[in-house]
């Protein structure tokens, strides 16, 4: 979950808490007053300490949320520490003054020689045959265009 969705999360919840606080002044406390004693609610300090008590709780739901995830964190940000010494340590190797390269493979396509094997179509017996091809999809081109099904292409 990305960082942004995560805010939104938080003002969420913390609307939520702010919603239930006020409701619950609002009906369960002035419930209990008389009917002659009880006065109309002020609009302006209403909204006022609505925002206040929203804040207060956005602040302490997102210390909640920091402490809980801080740990995590930091754990995770230890094992990404430990995996990358340990690939460091297997990758290095300490040859002073030698230059290692790497084992020569000849390329696996190109102009050259090929050895075709497949099946002859006229006689169905096995055949094998060396083209001179620029590529190997041409040298099985041609073994086709010869009357062979081609099953293995292989340079020599």
């Amino acid at each position: 979950m990305s960082p942004r969705y995560r805010w939104i999360k938080l003002y969420n919840i913390a609307f939520s808490i702010t919603m239930g606080i006020i409701i619950t002044i609002l009906i369960v406390m002035r419930e209990h007053d008389p009917v002659k004693d009880r006065r109309p609610i002020n609009i302006l300090g209403s909204i006022l300490g609505l925002m206040v008590l929203y804040v207060f709780c956005f602040i302490l739901v997102g210390i909640g949320f920091a402490m809980r995830q801080f740990p995590v964190l930091s754990e995770l940000e230890e094992f990404q520490e430990q995996q990358a010494k340990a690939e460091a340590a297997r990758n290095h190797h300490d040859y002073p003054g030698v230059t290692v390269v790497p084992d020569y493979s000849p390329p696996t396509d190109g102009p050259g020689r090929y050895r075709i094997q497949g099946v002859d179509r006229s006689t169905k017996q096995d055949a094998t045959q060396d083209i001179q091809a620029d590529s190997a999809a041409n040298a099985k081109v041609k073994a086709e265009l010869d009357g062979i099904v081609v099953t293995s292409v292989t340079k020599i």
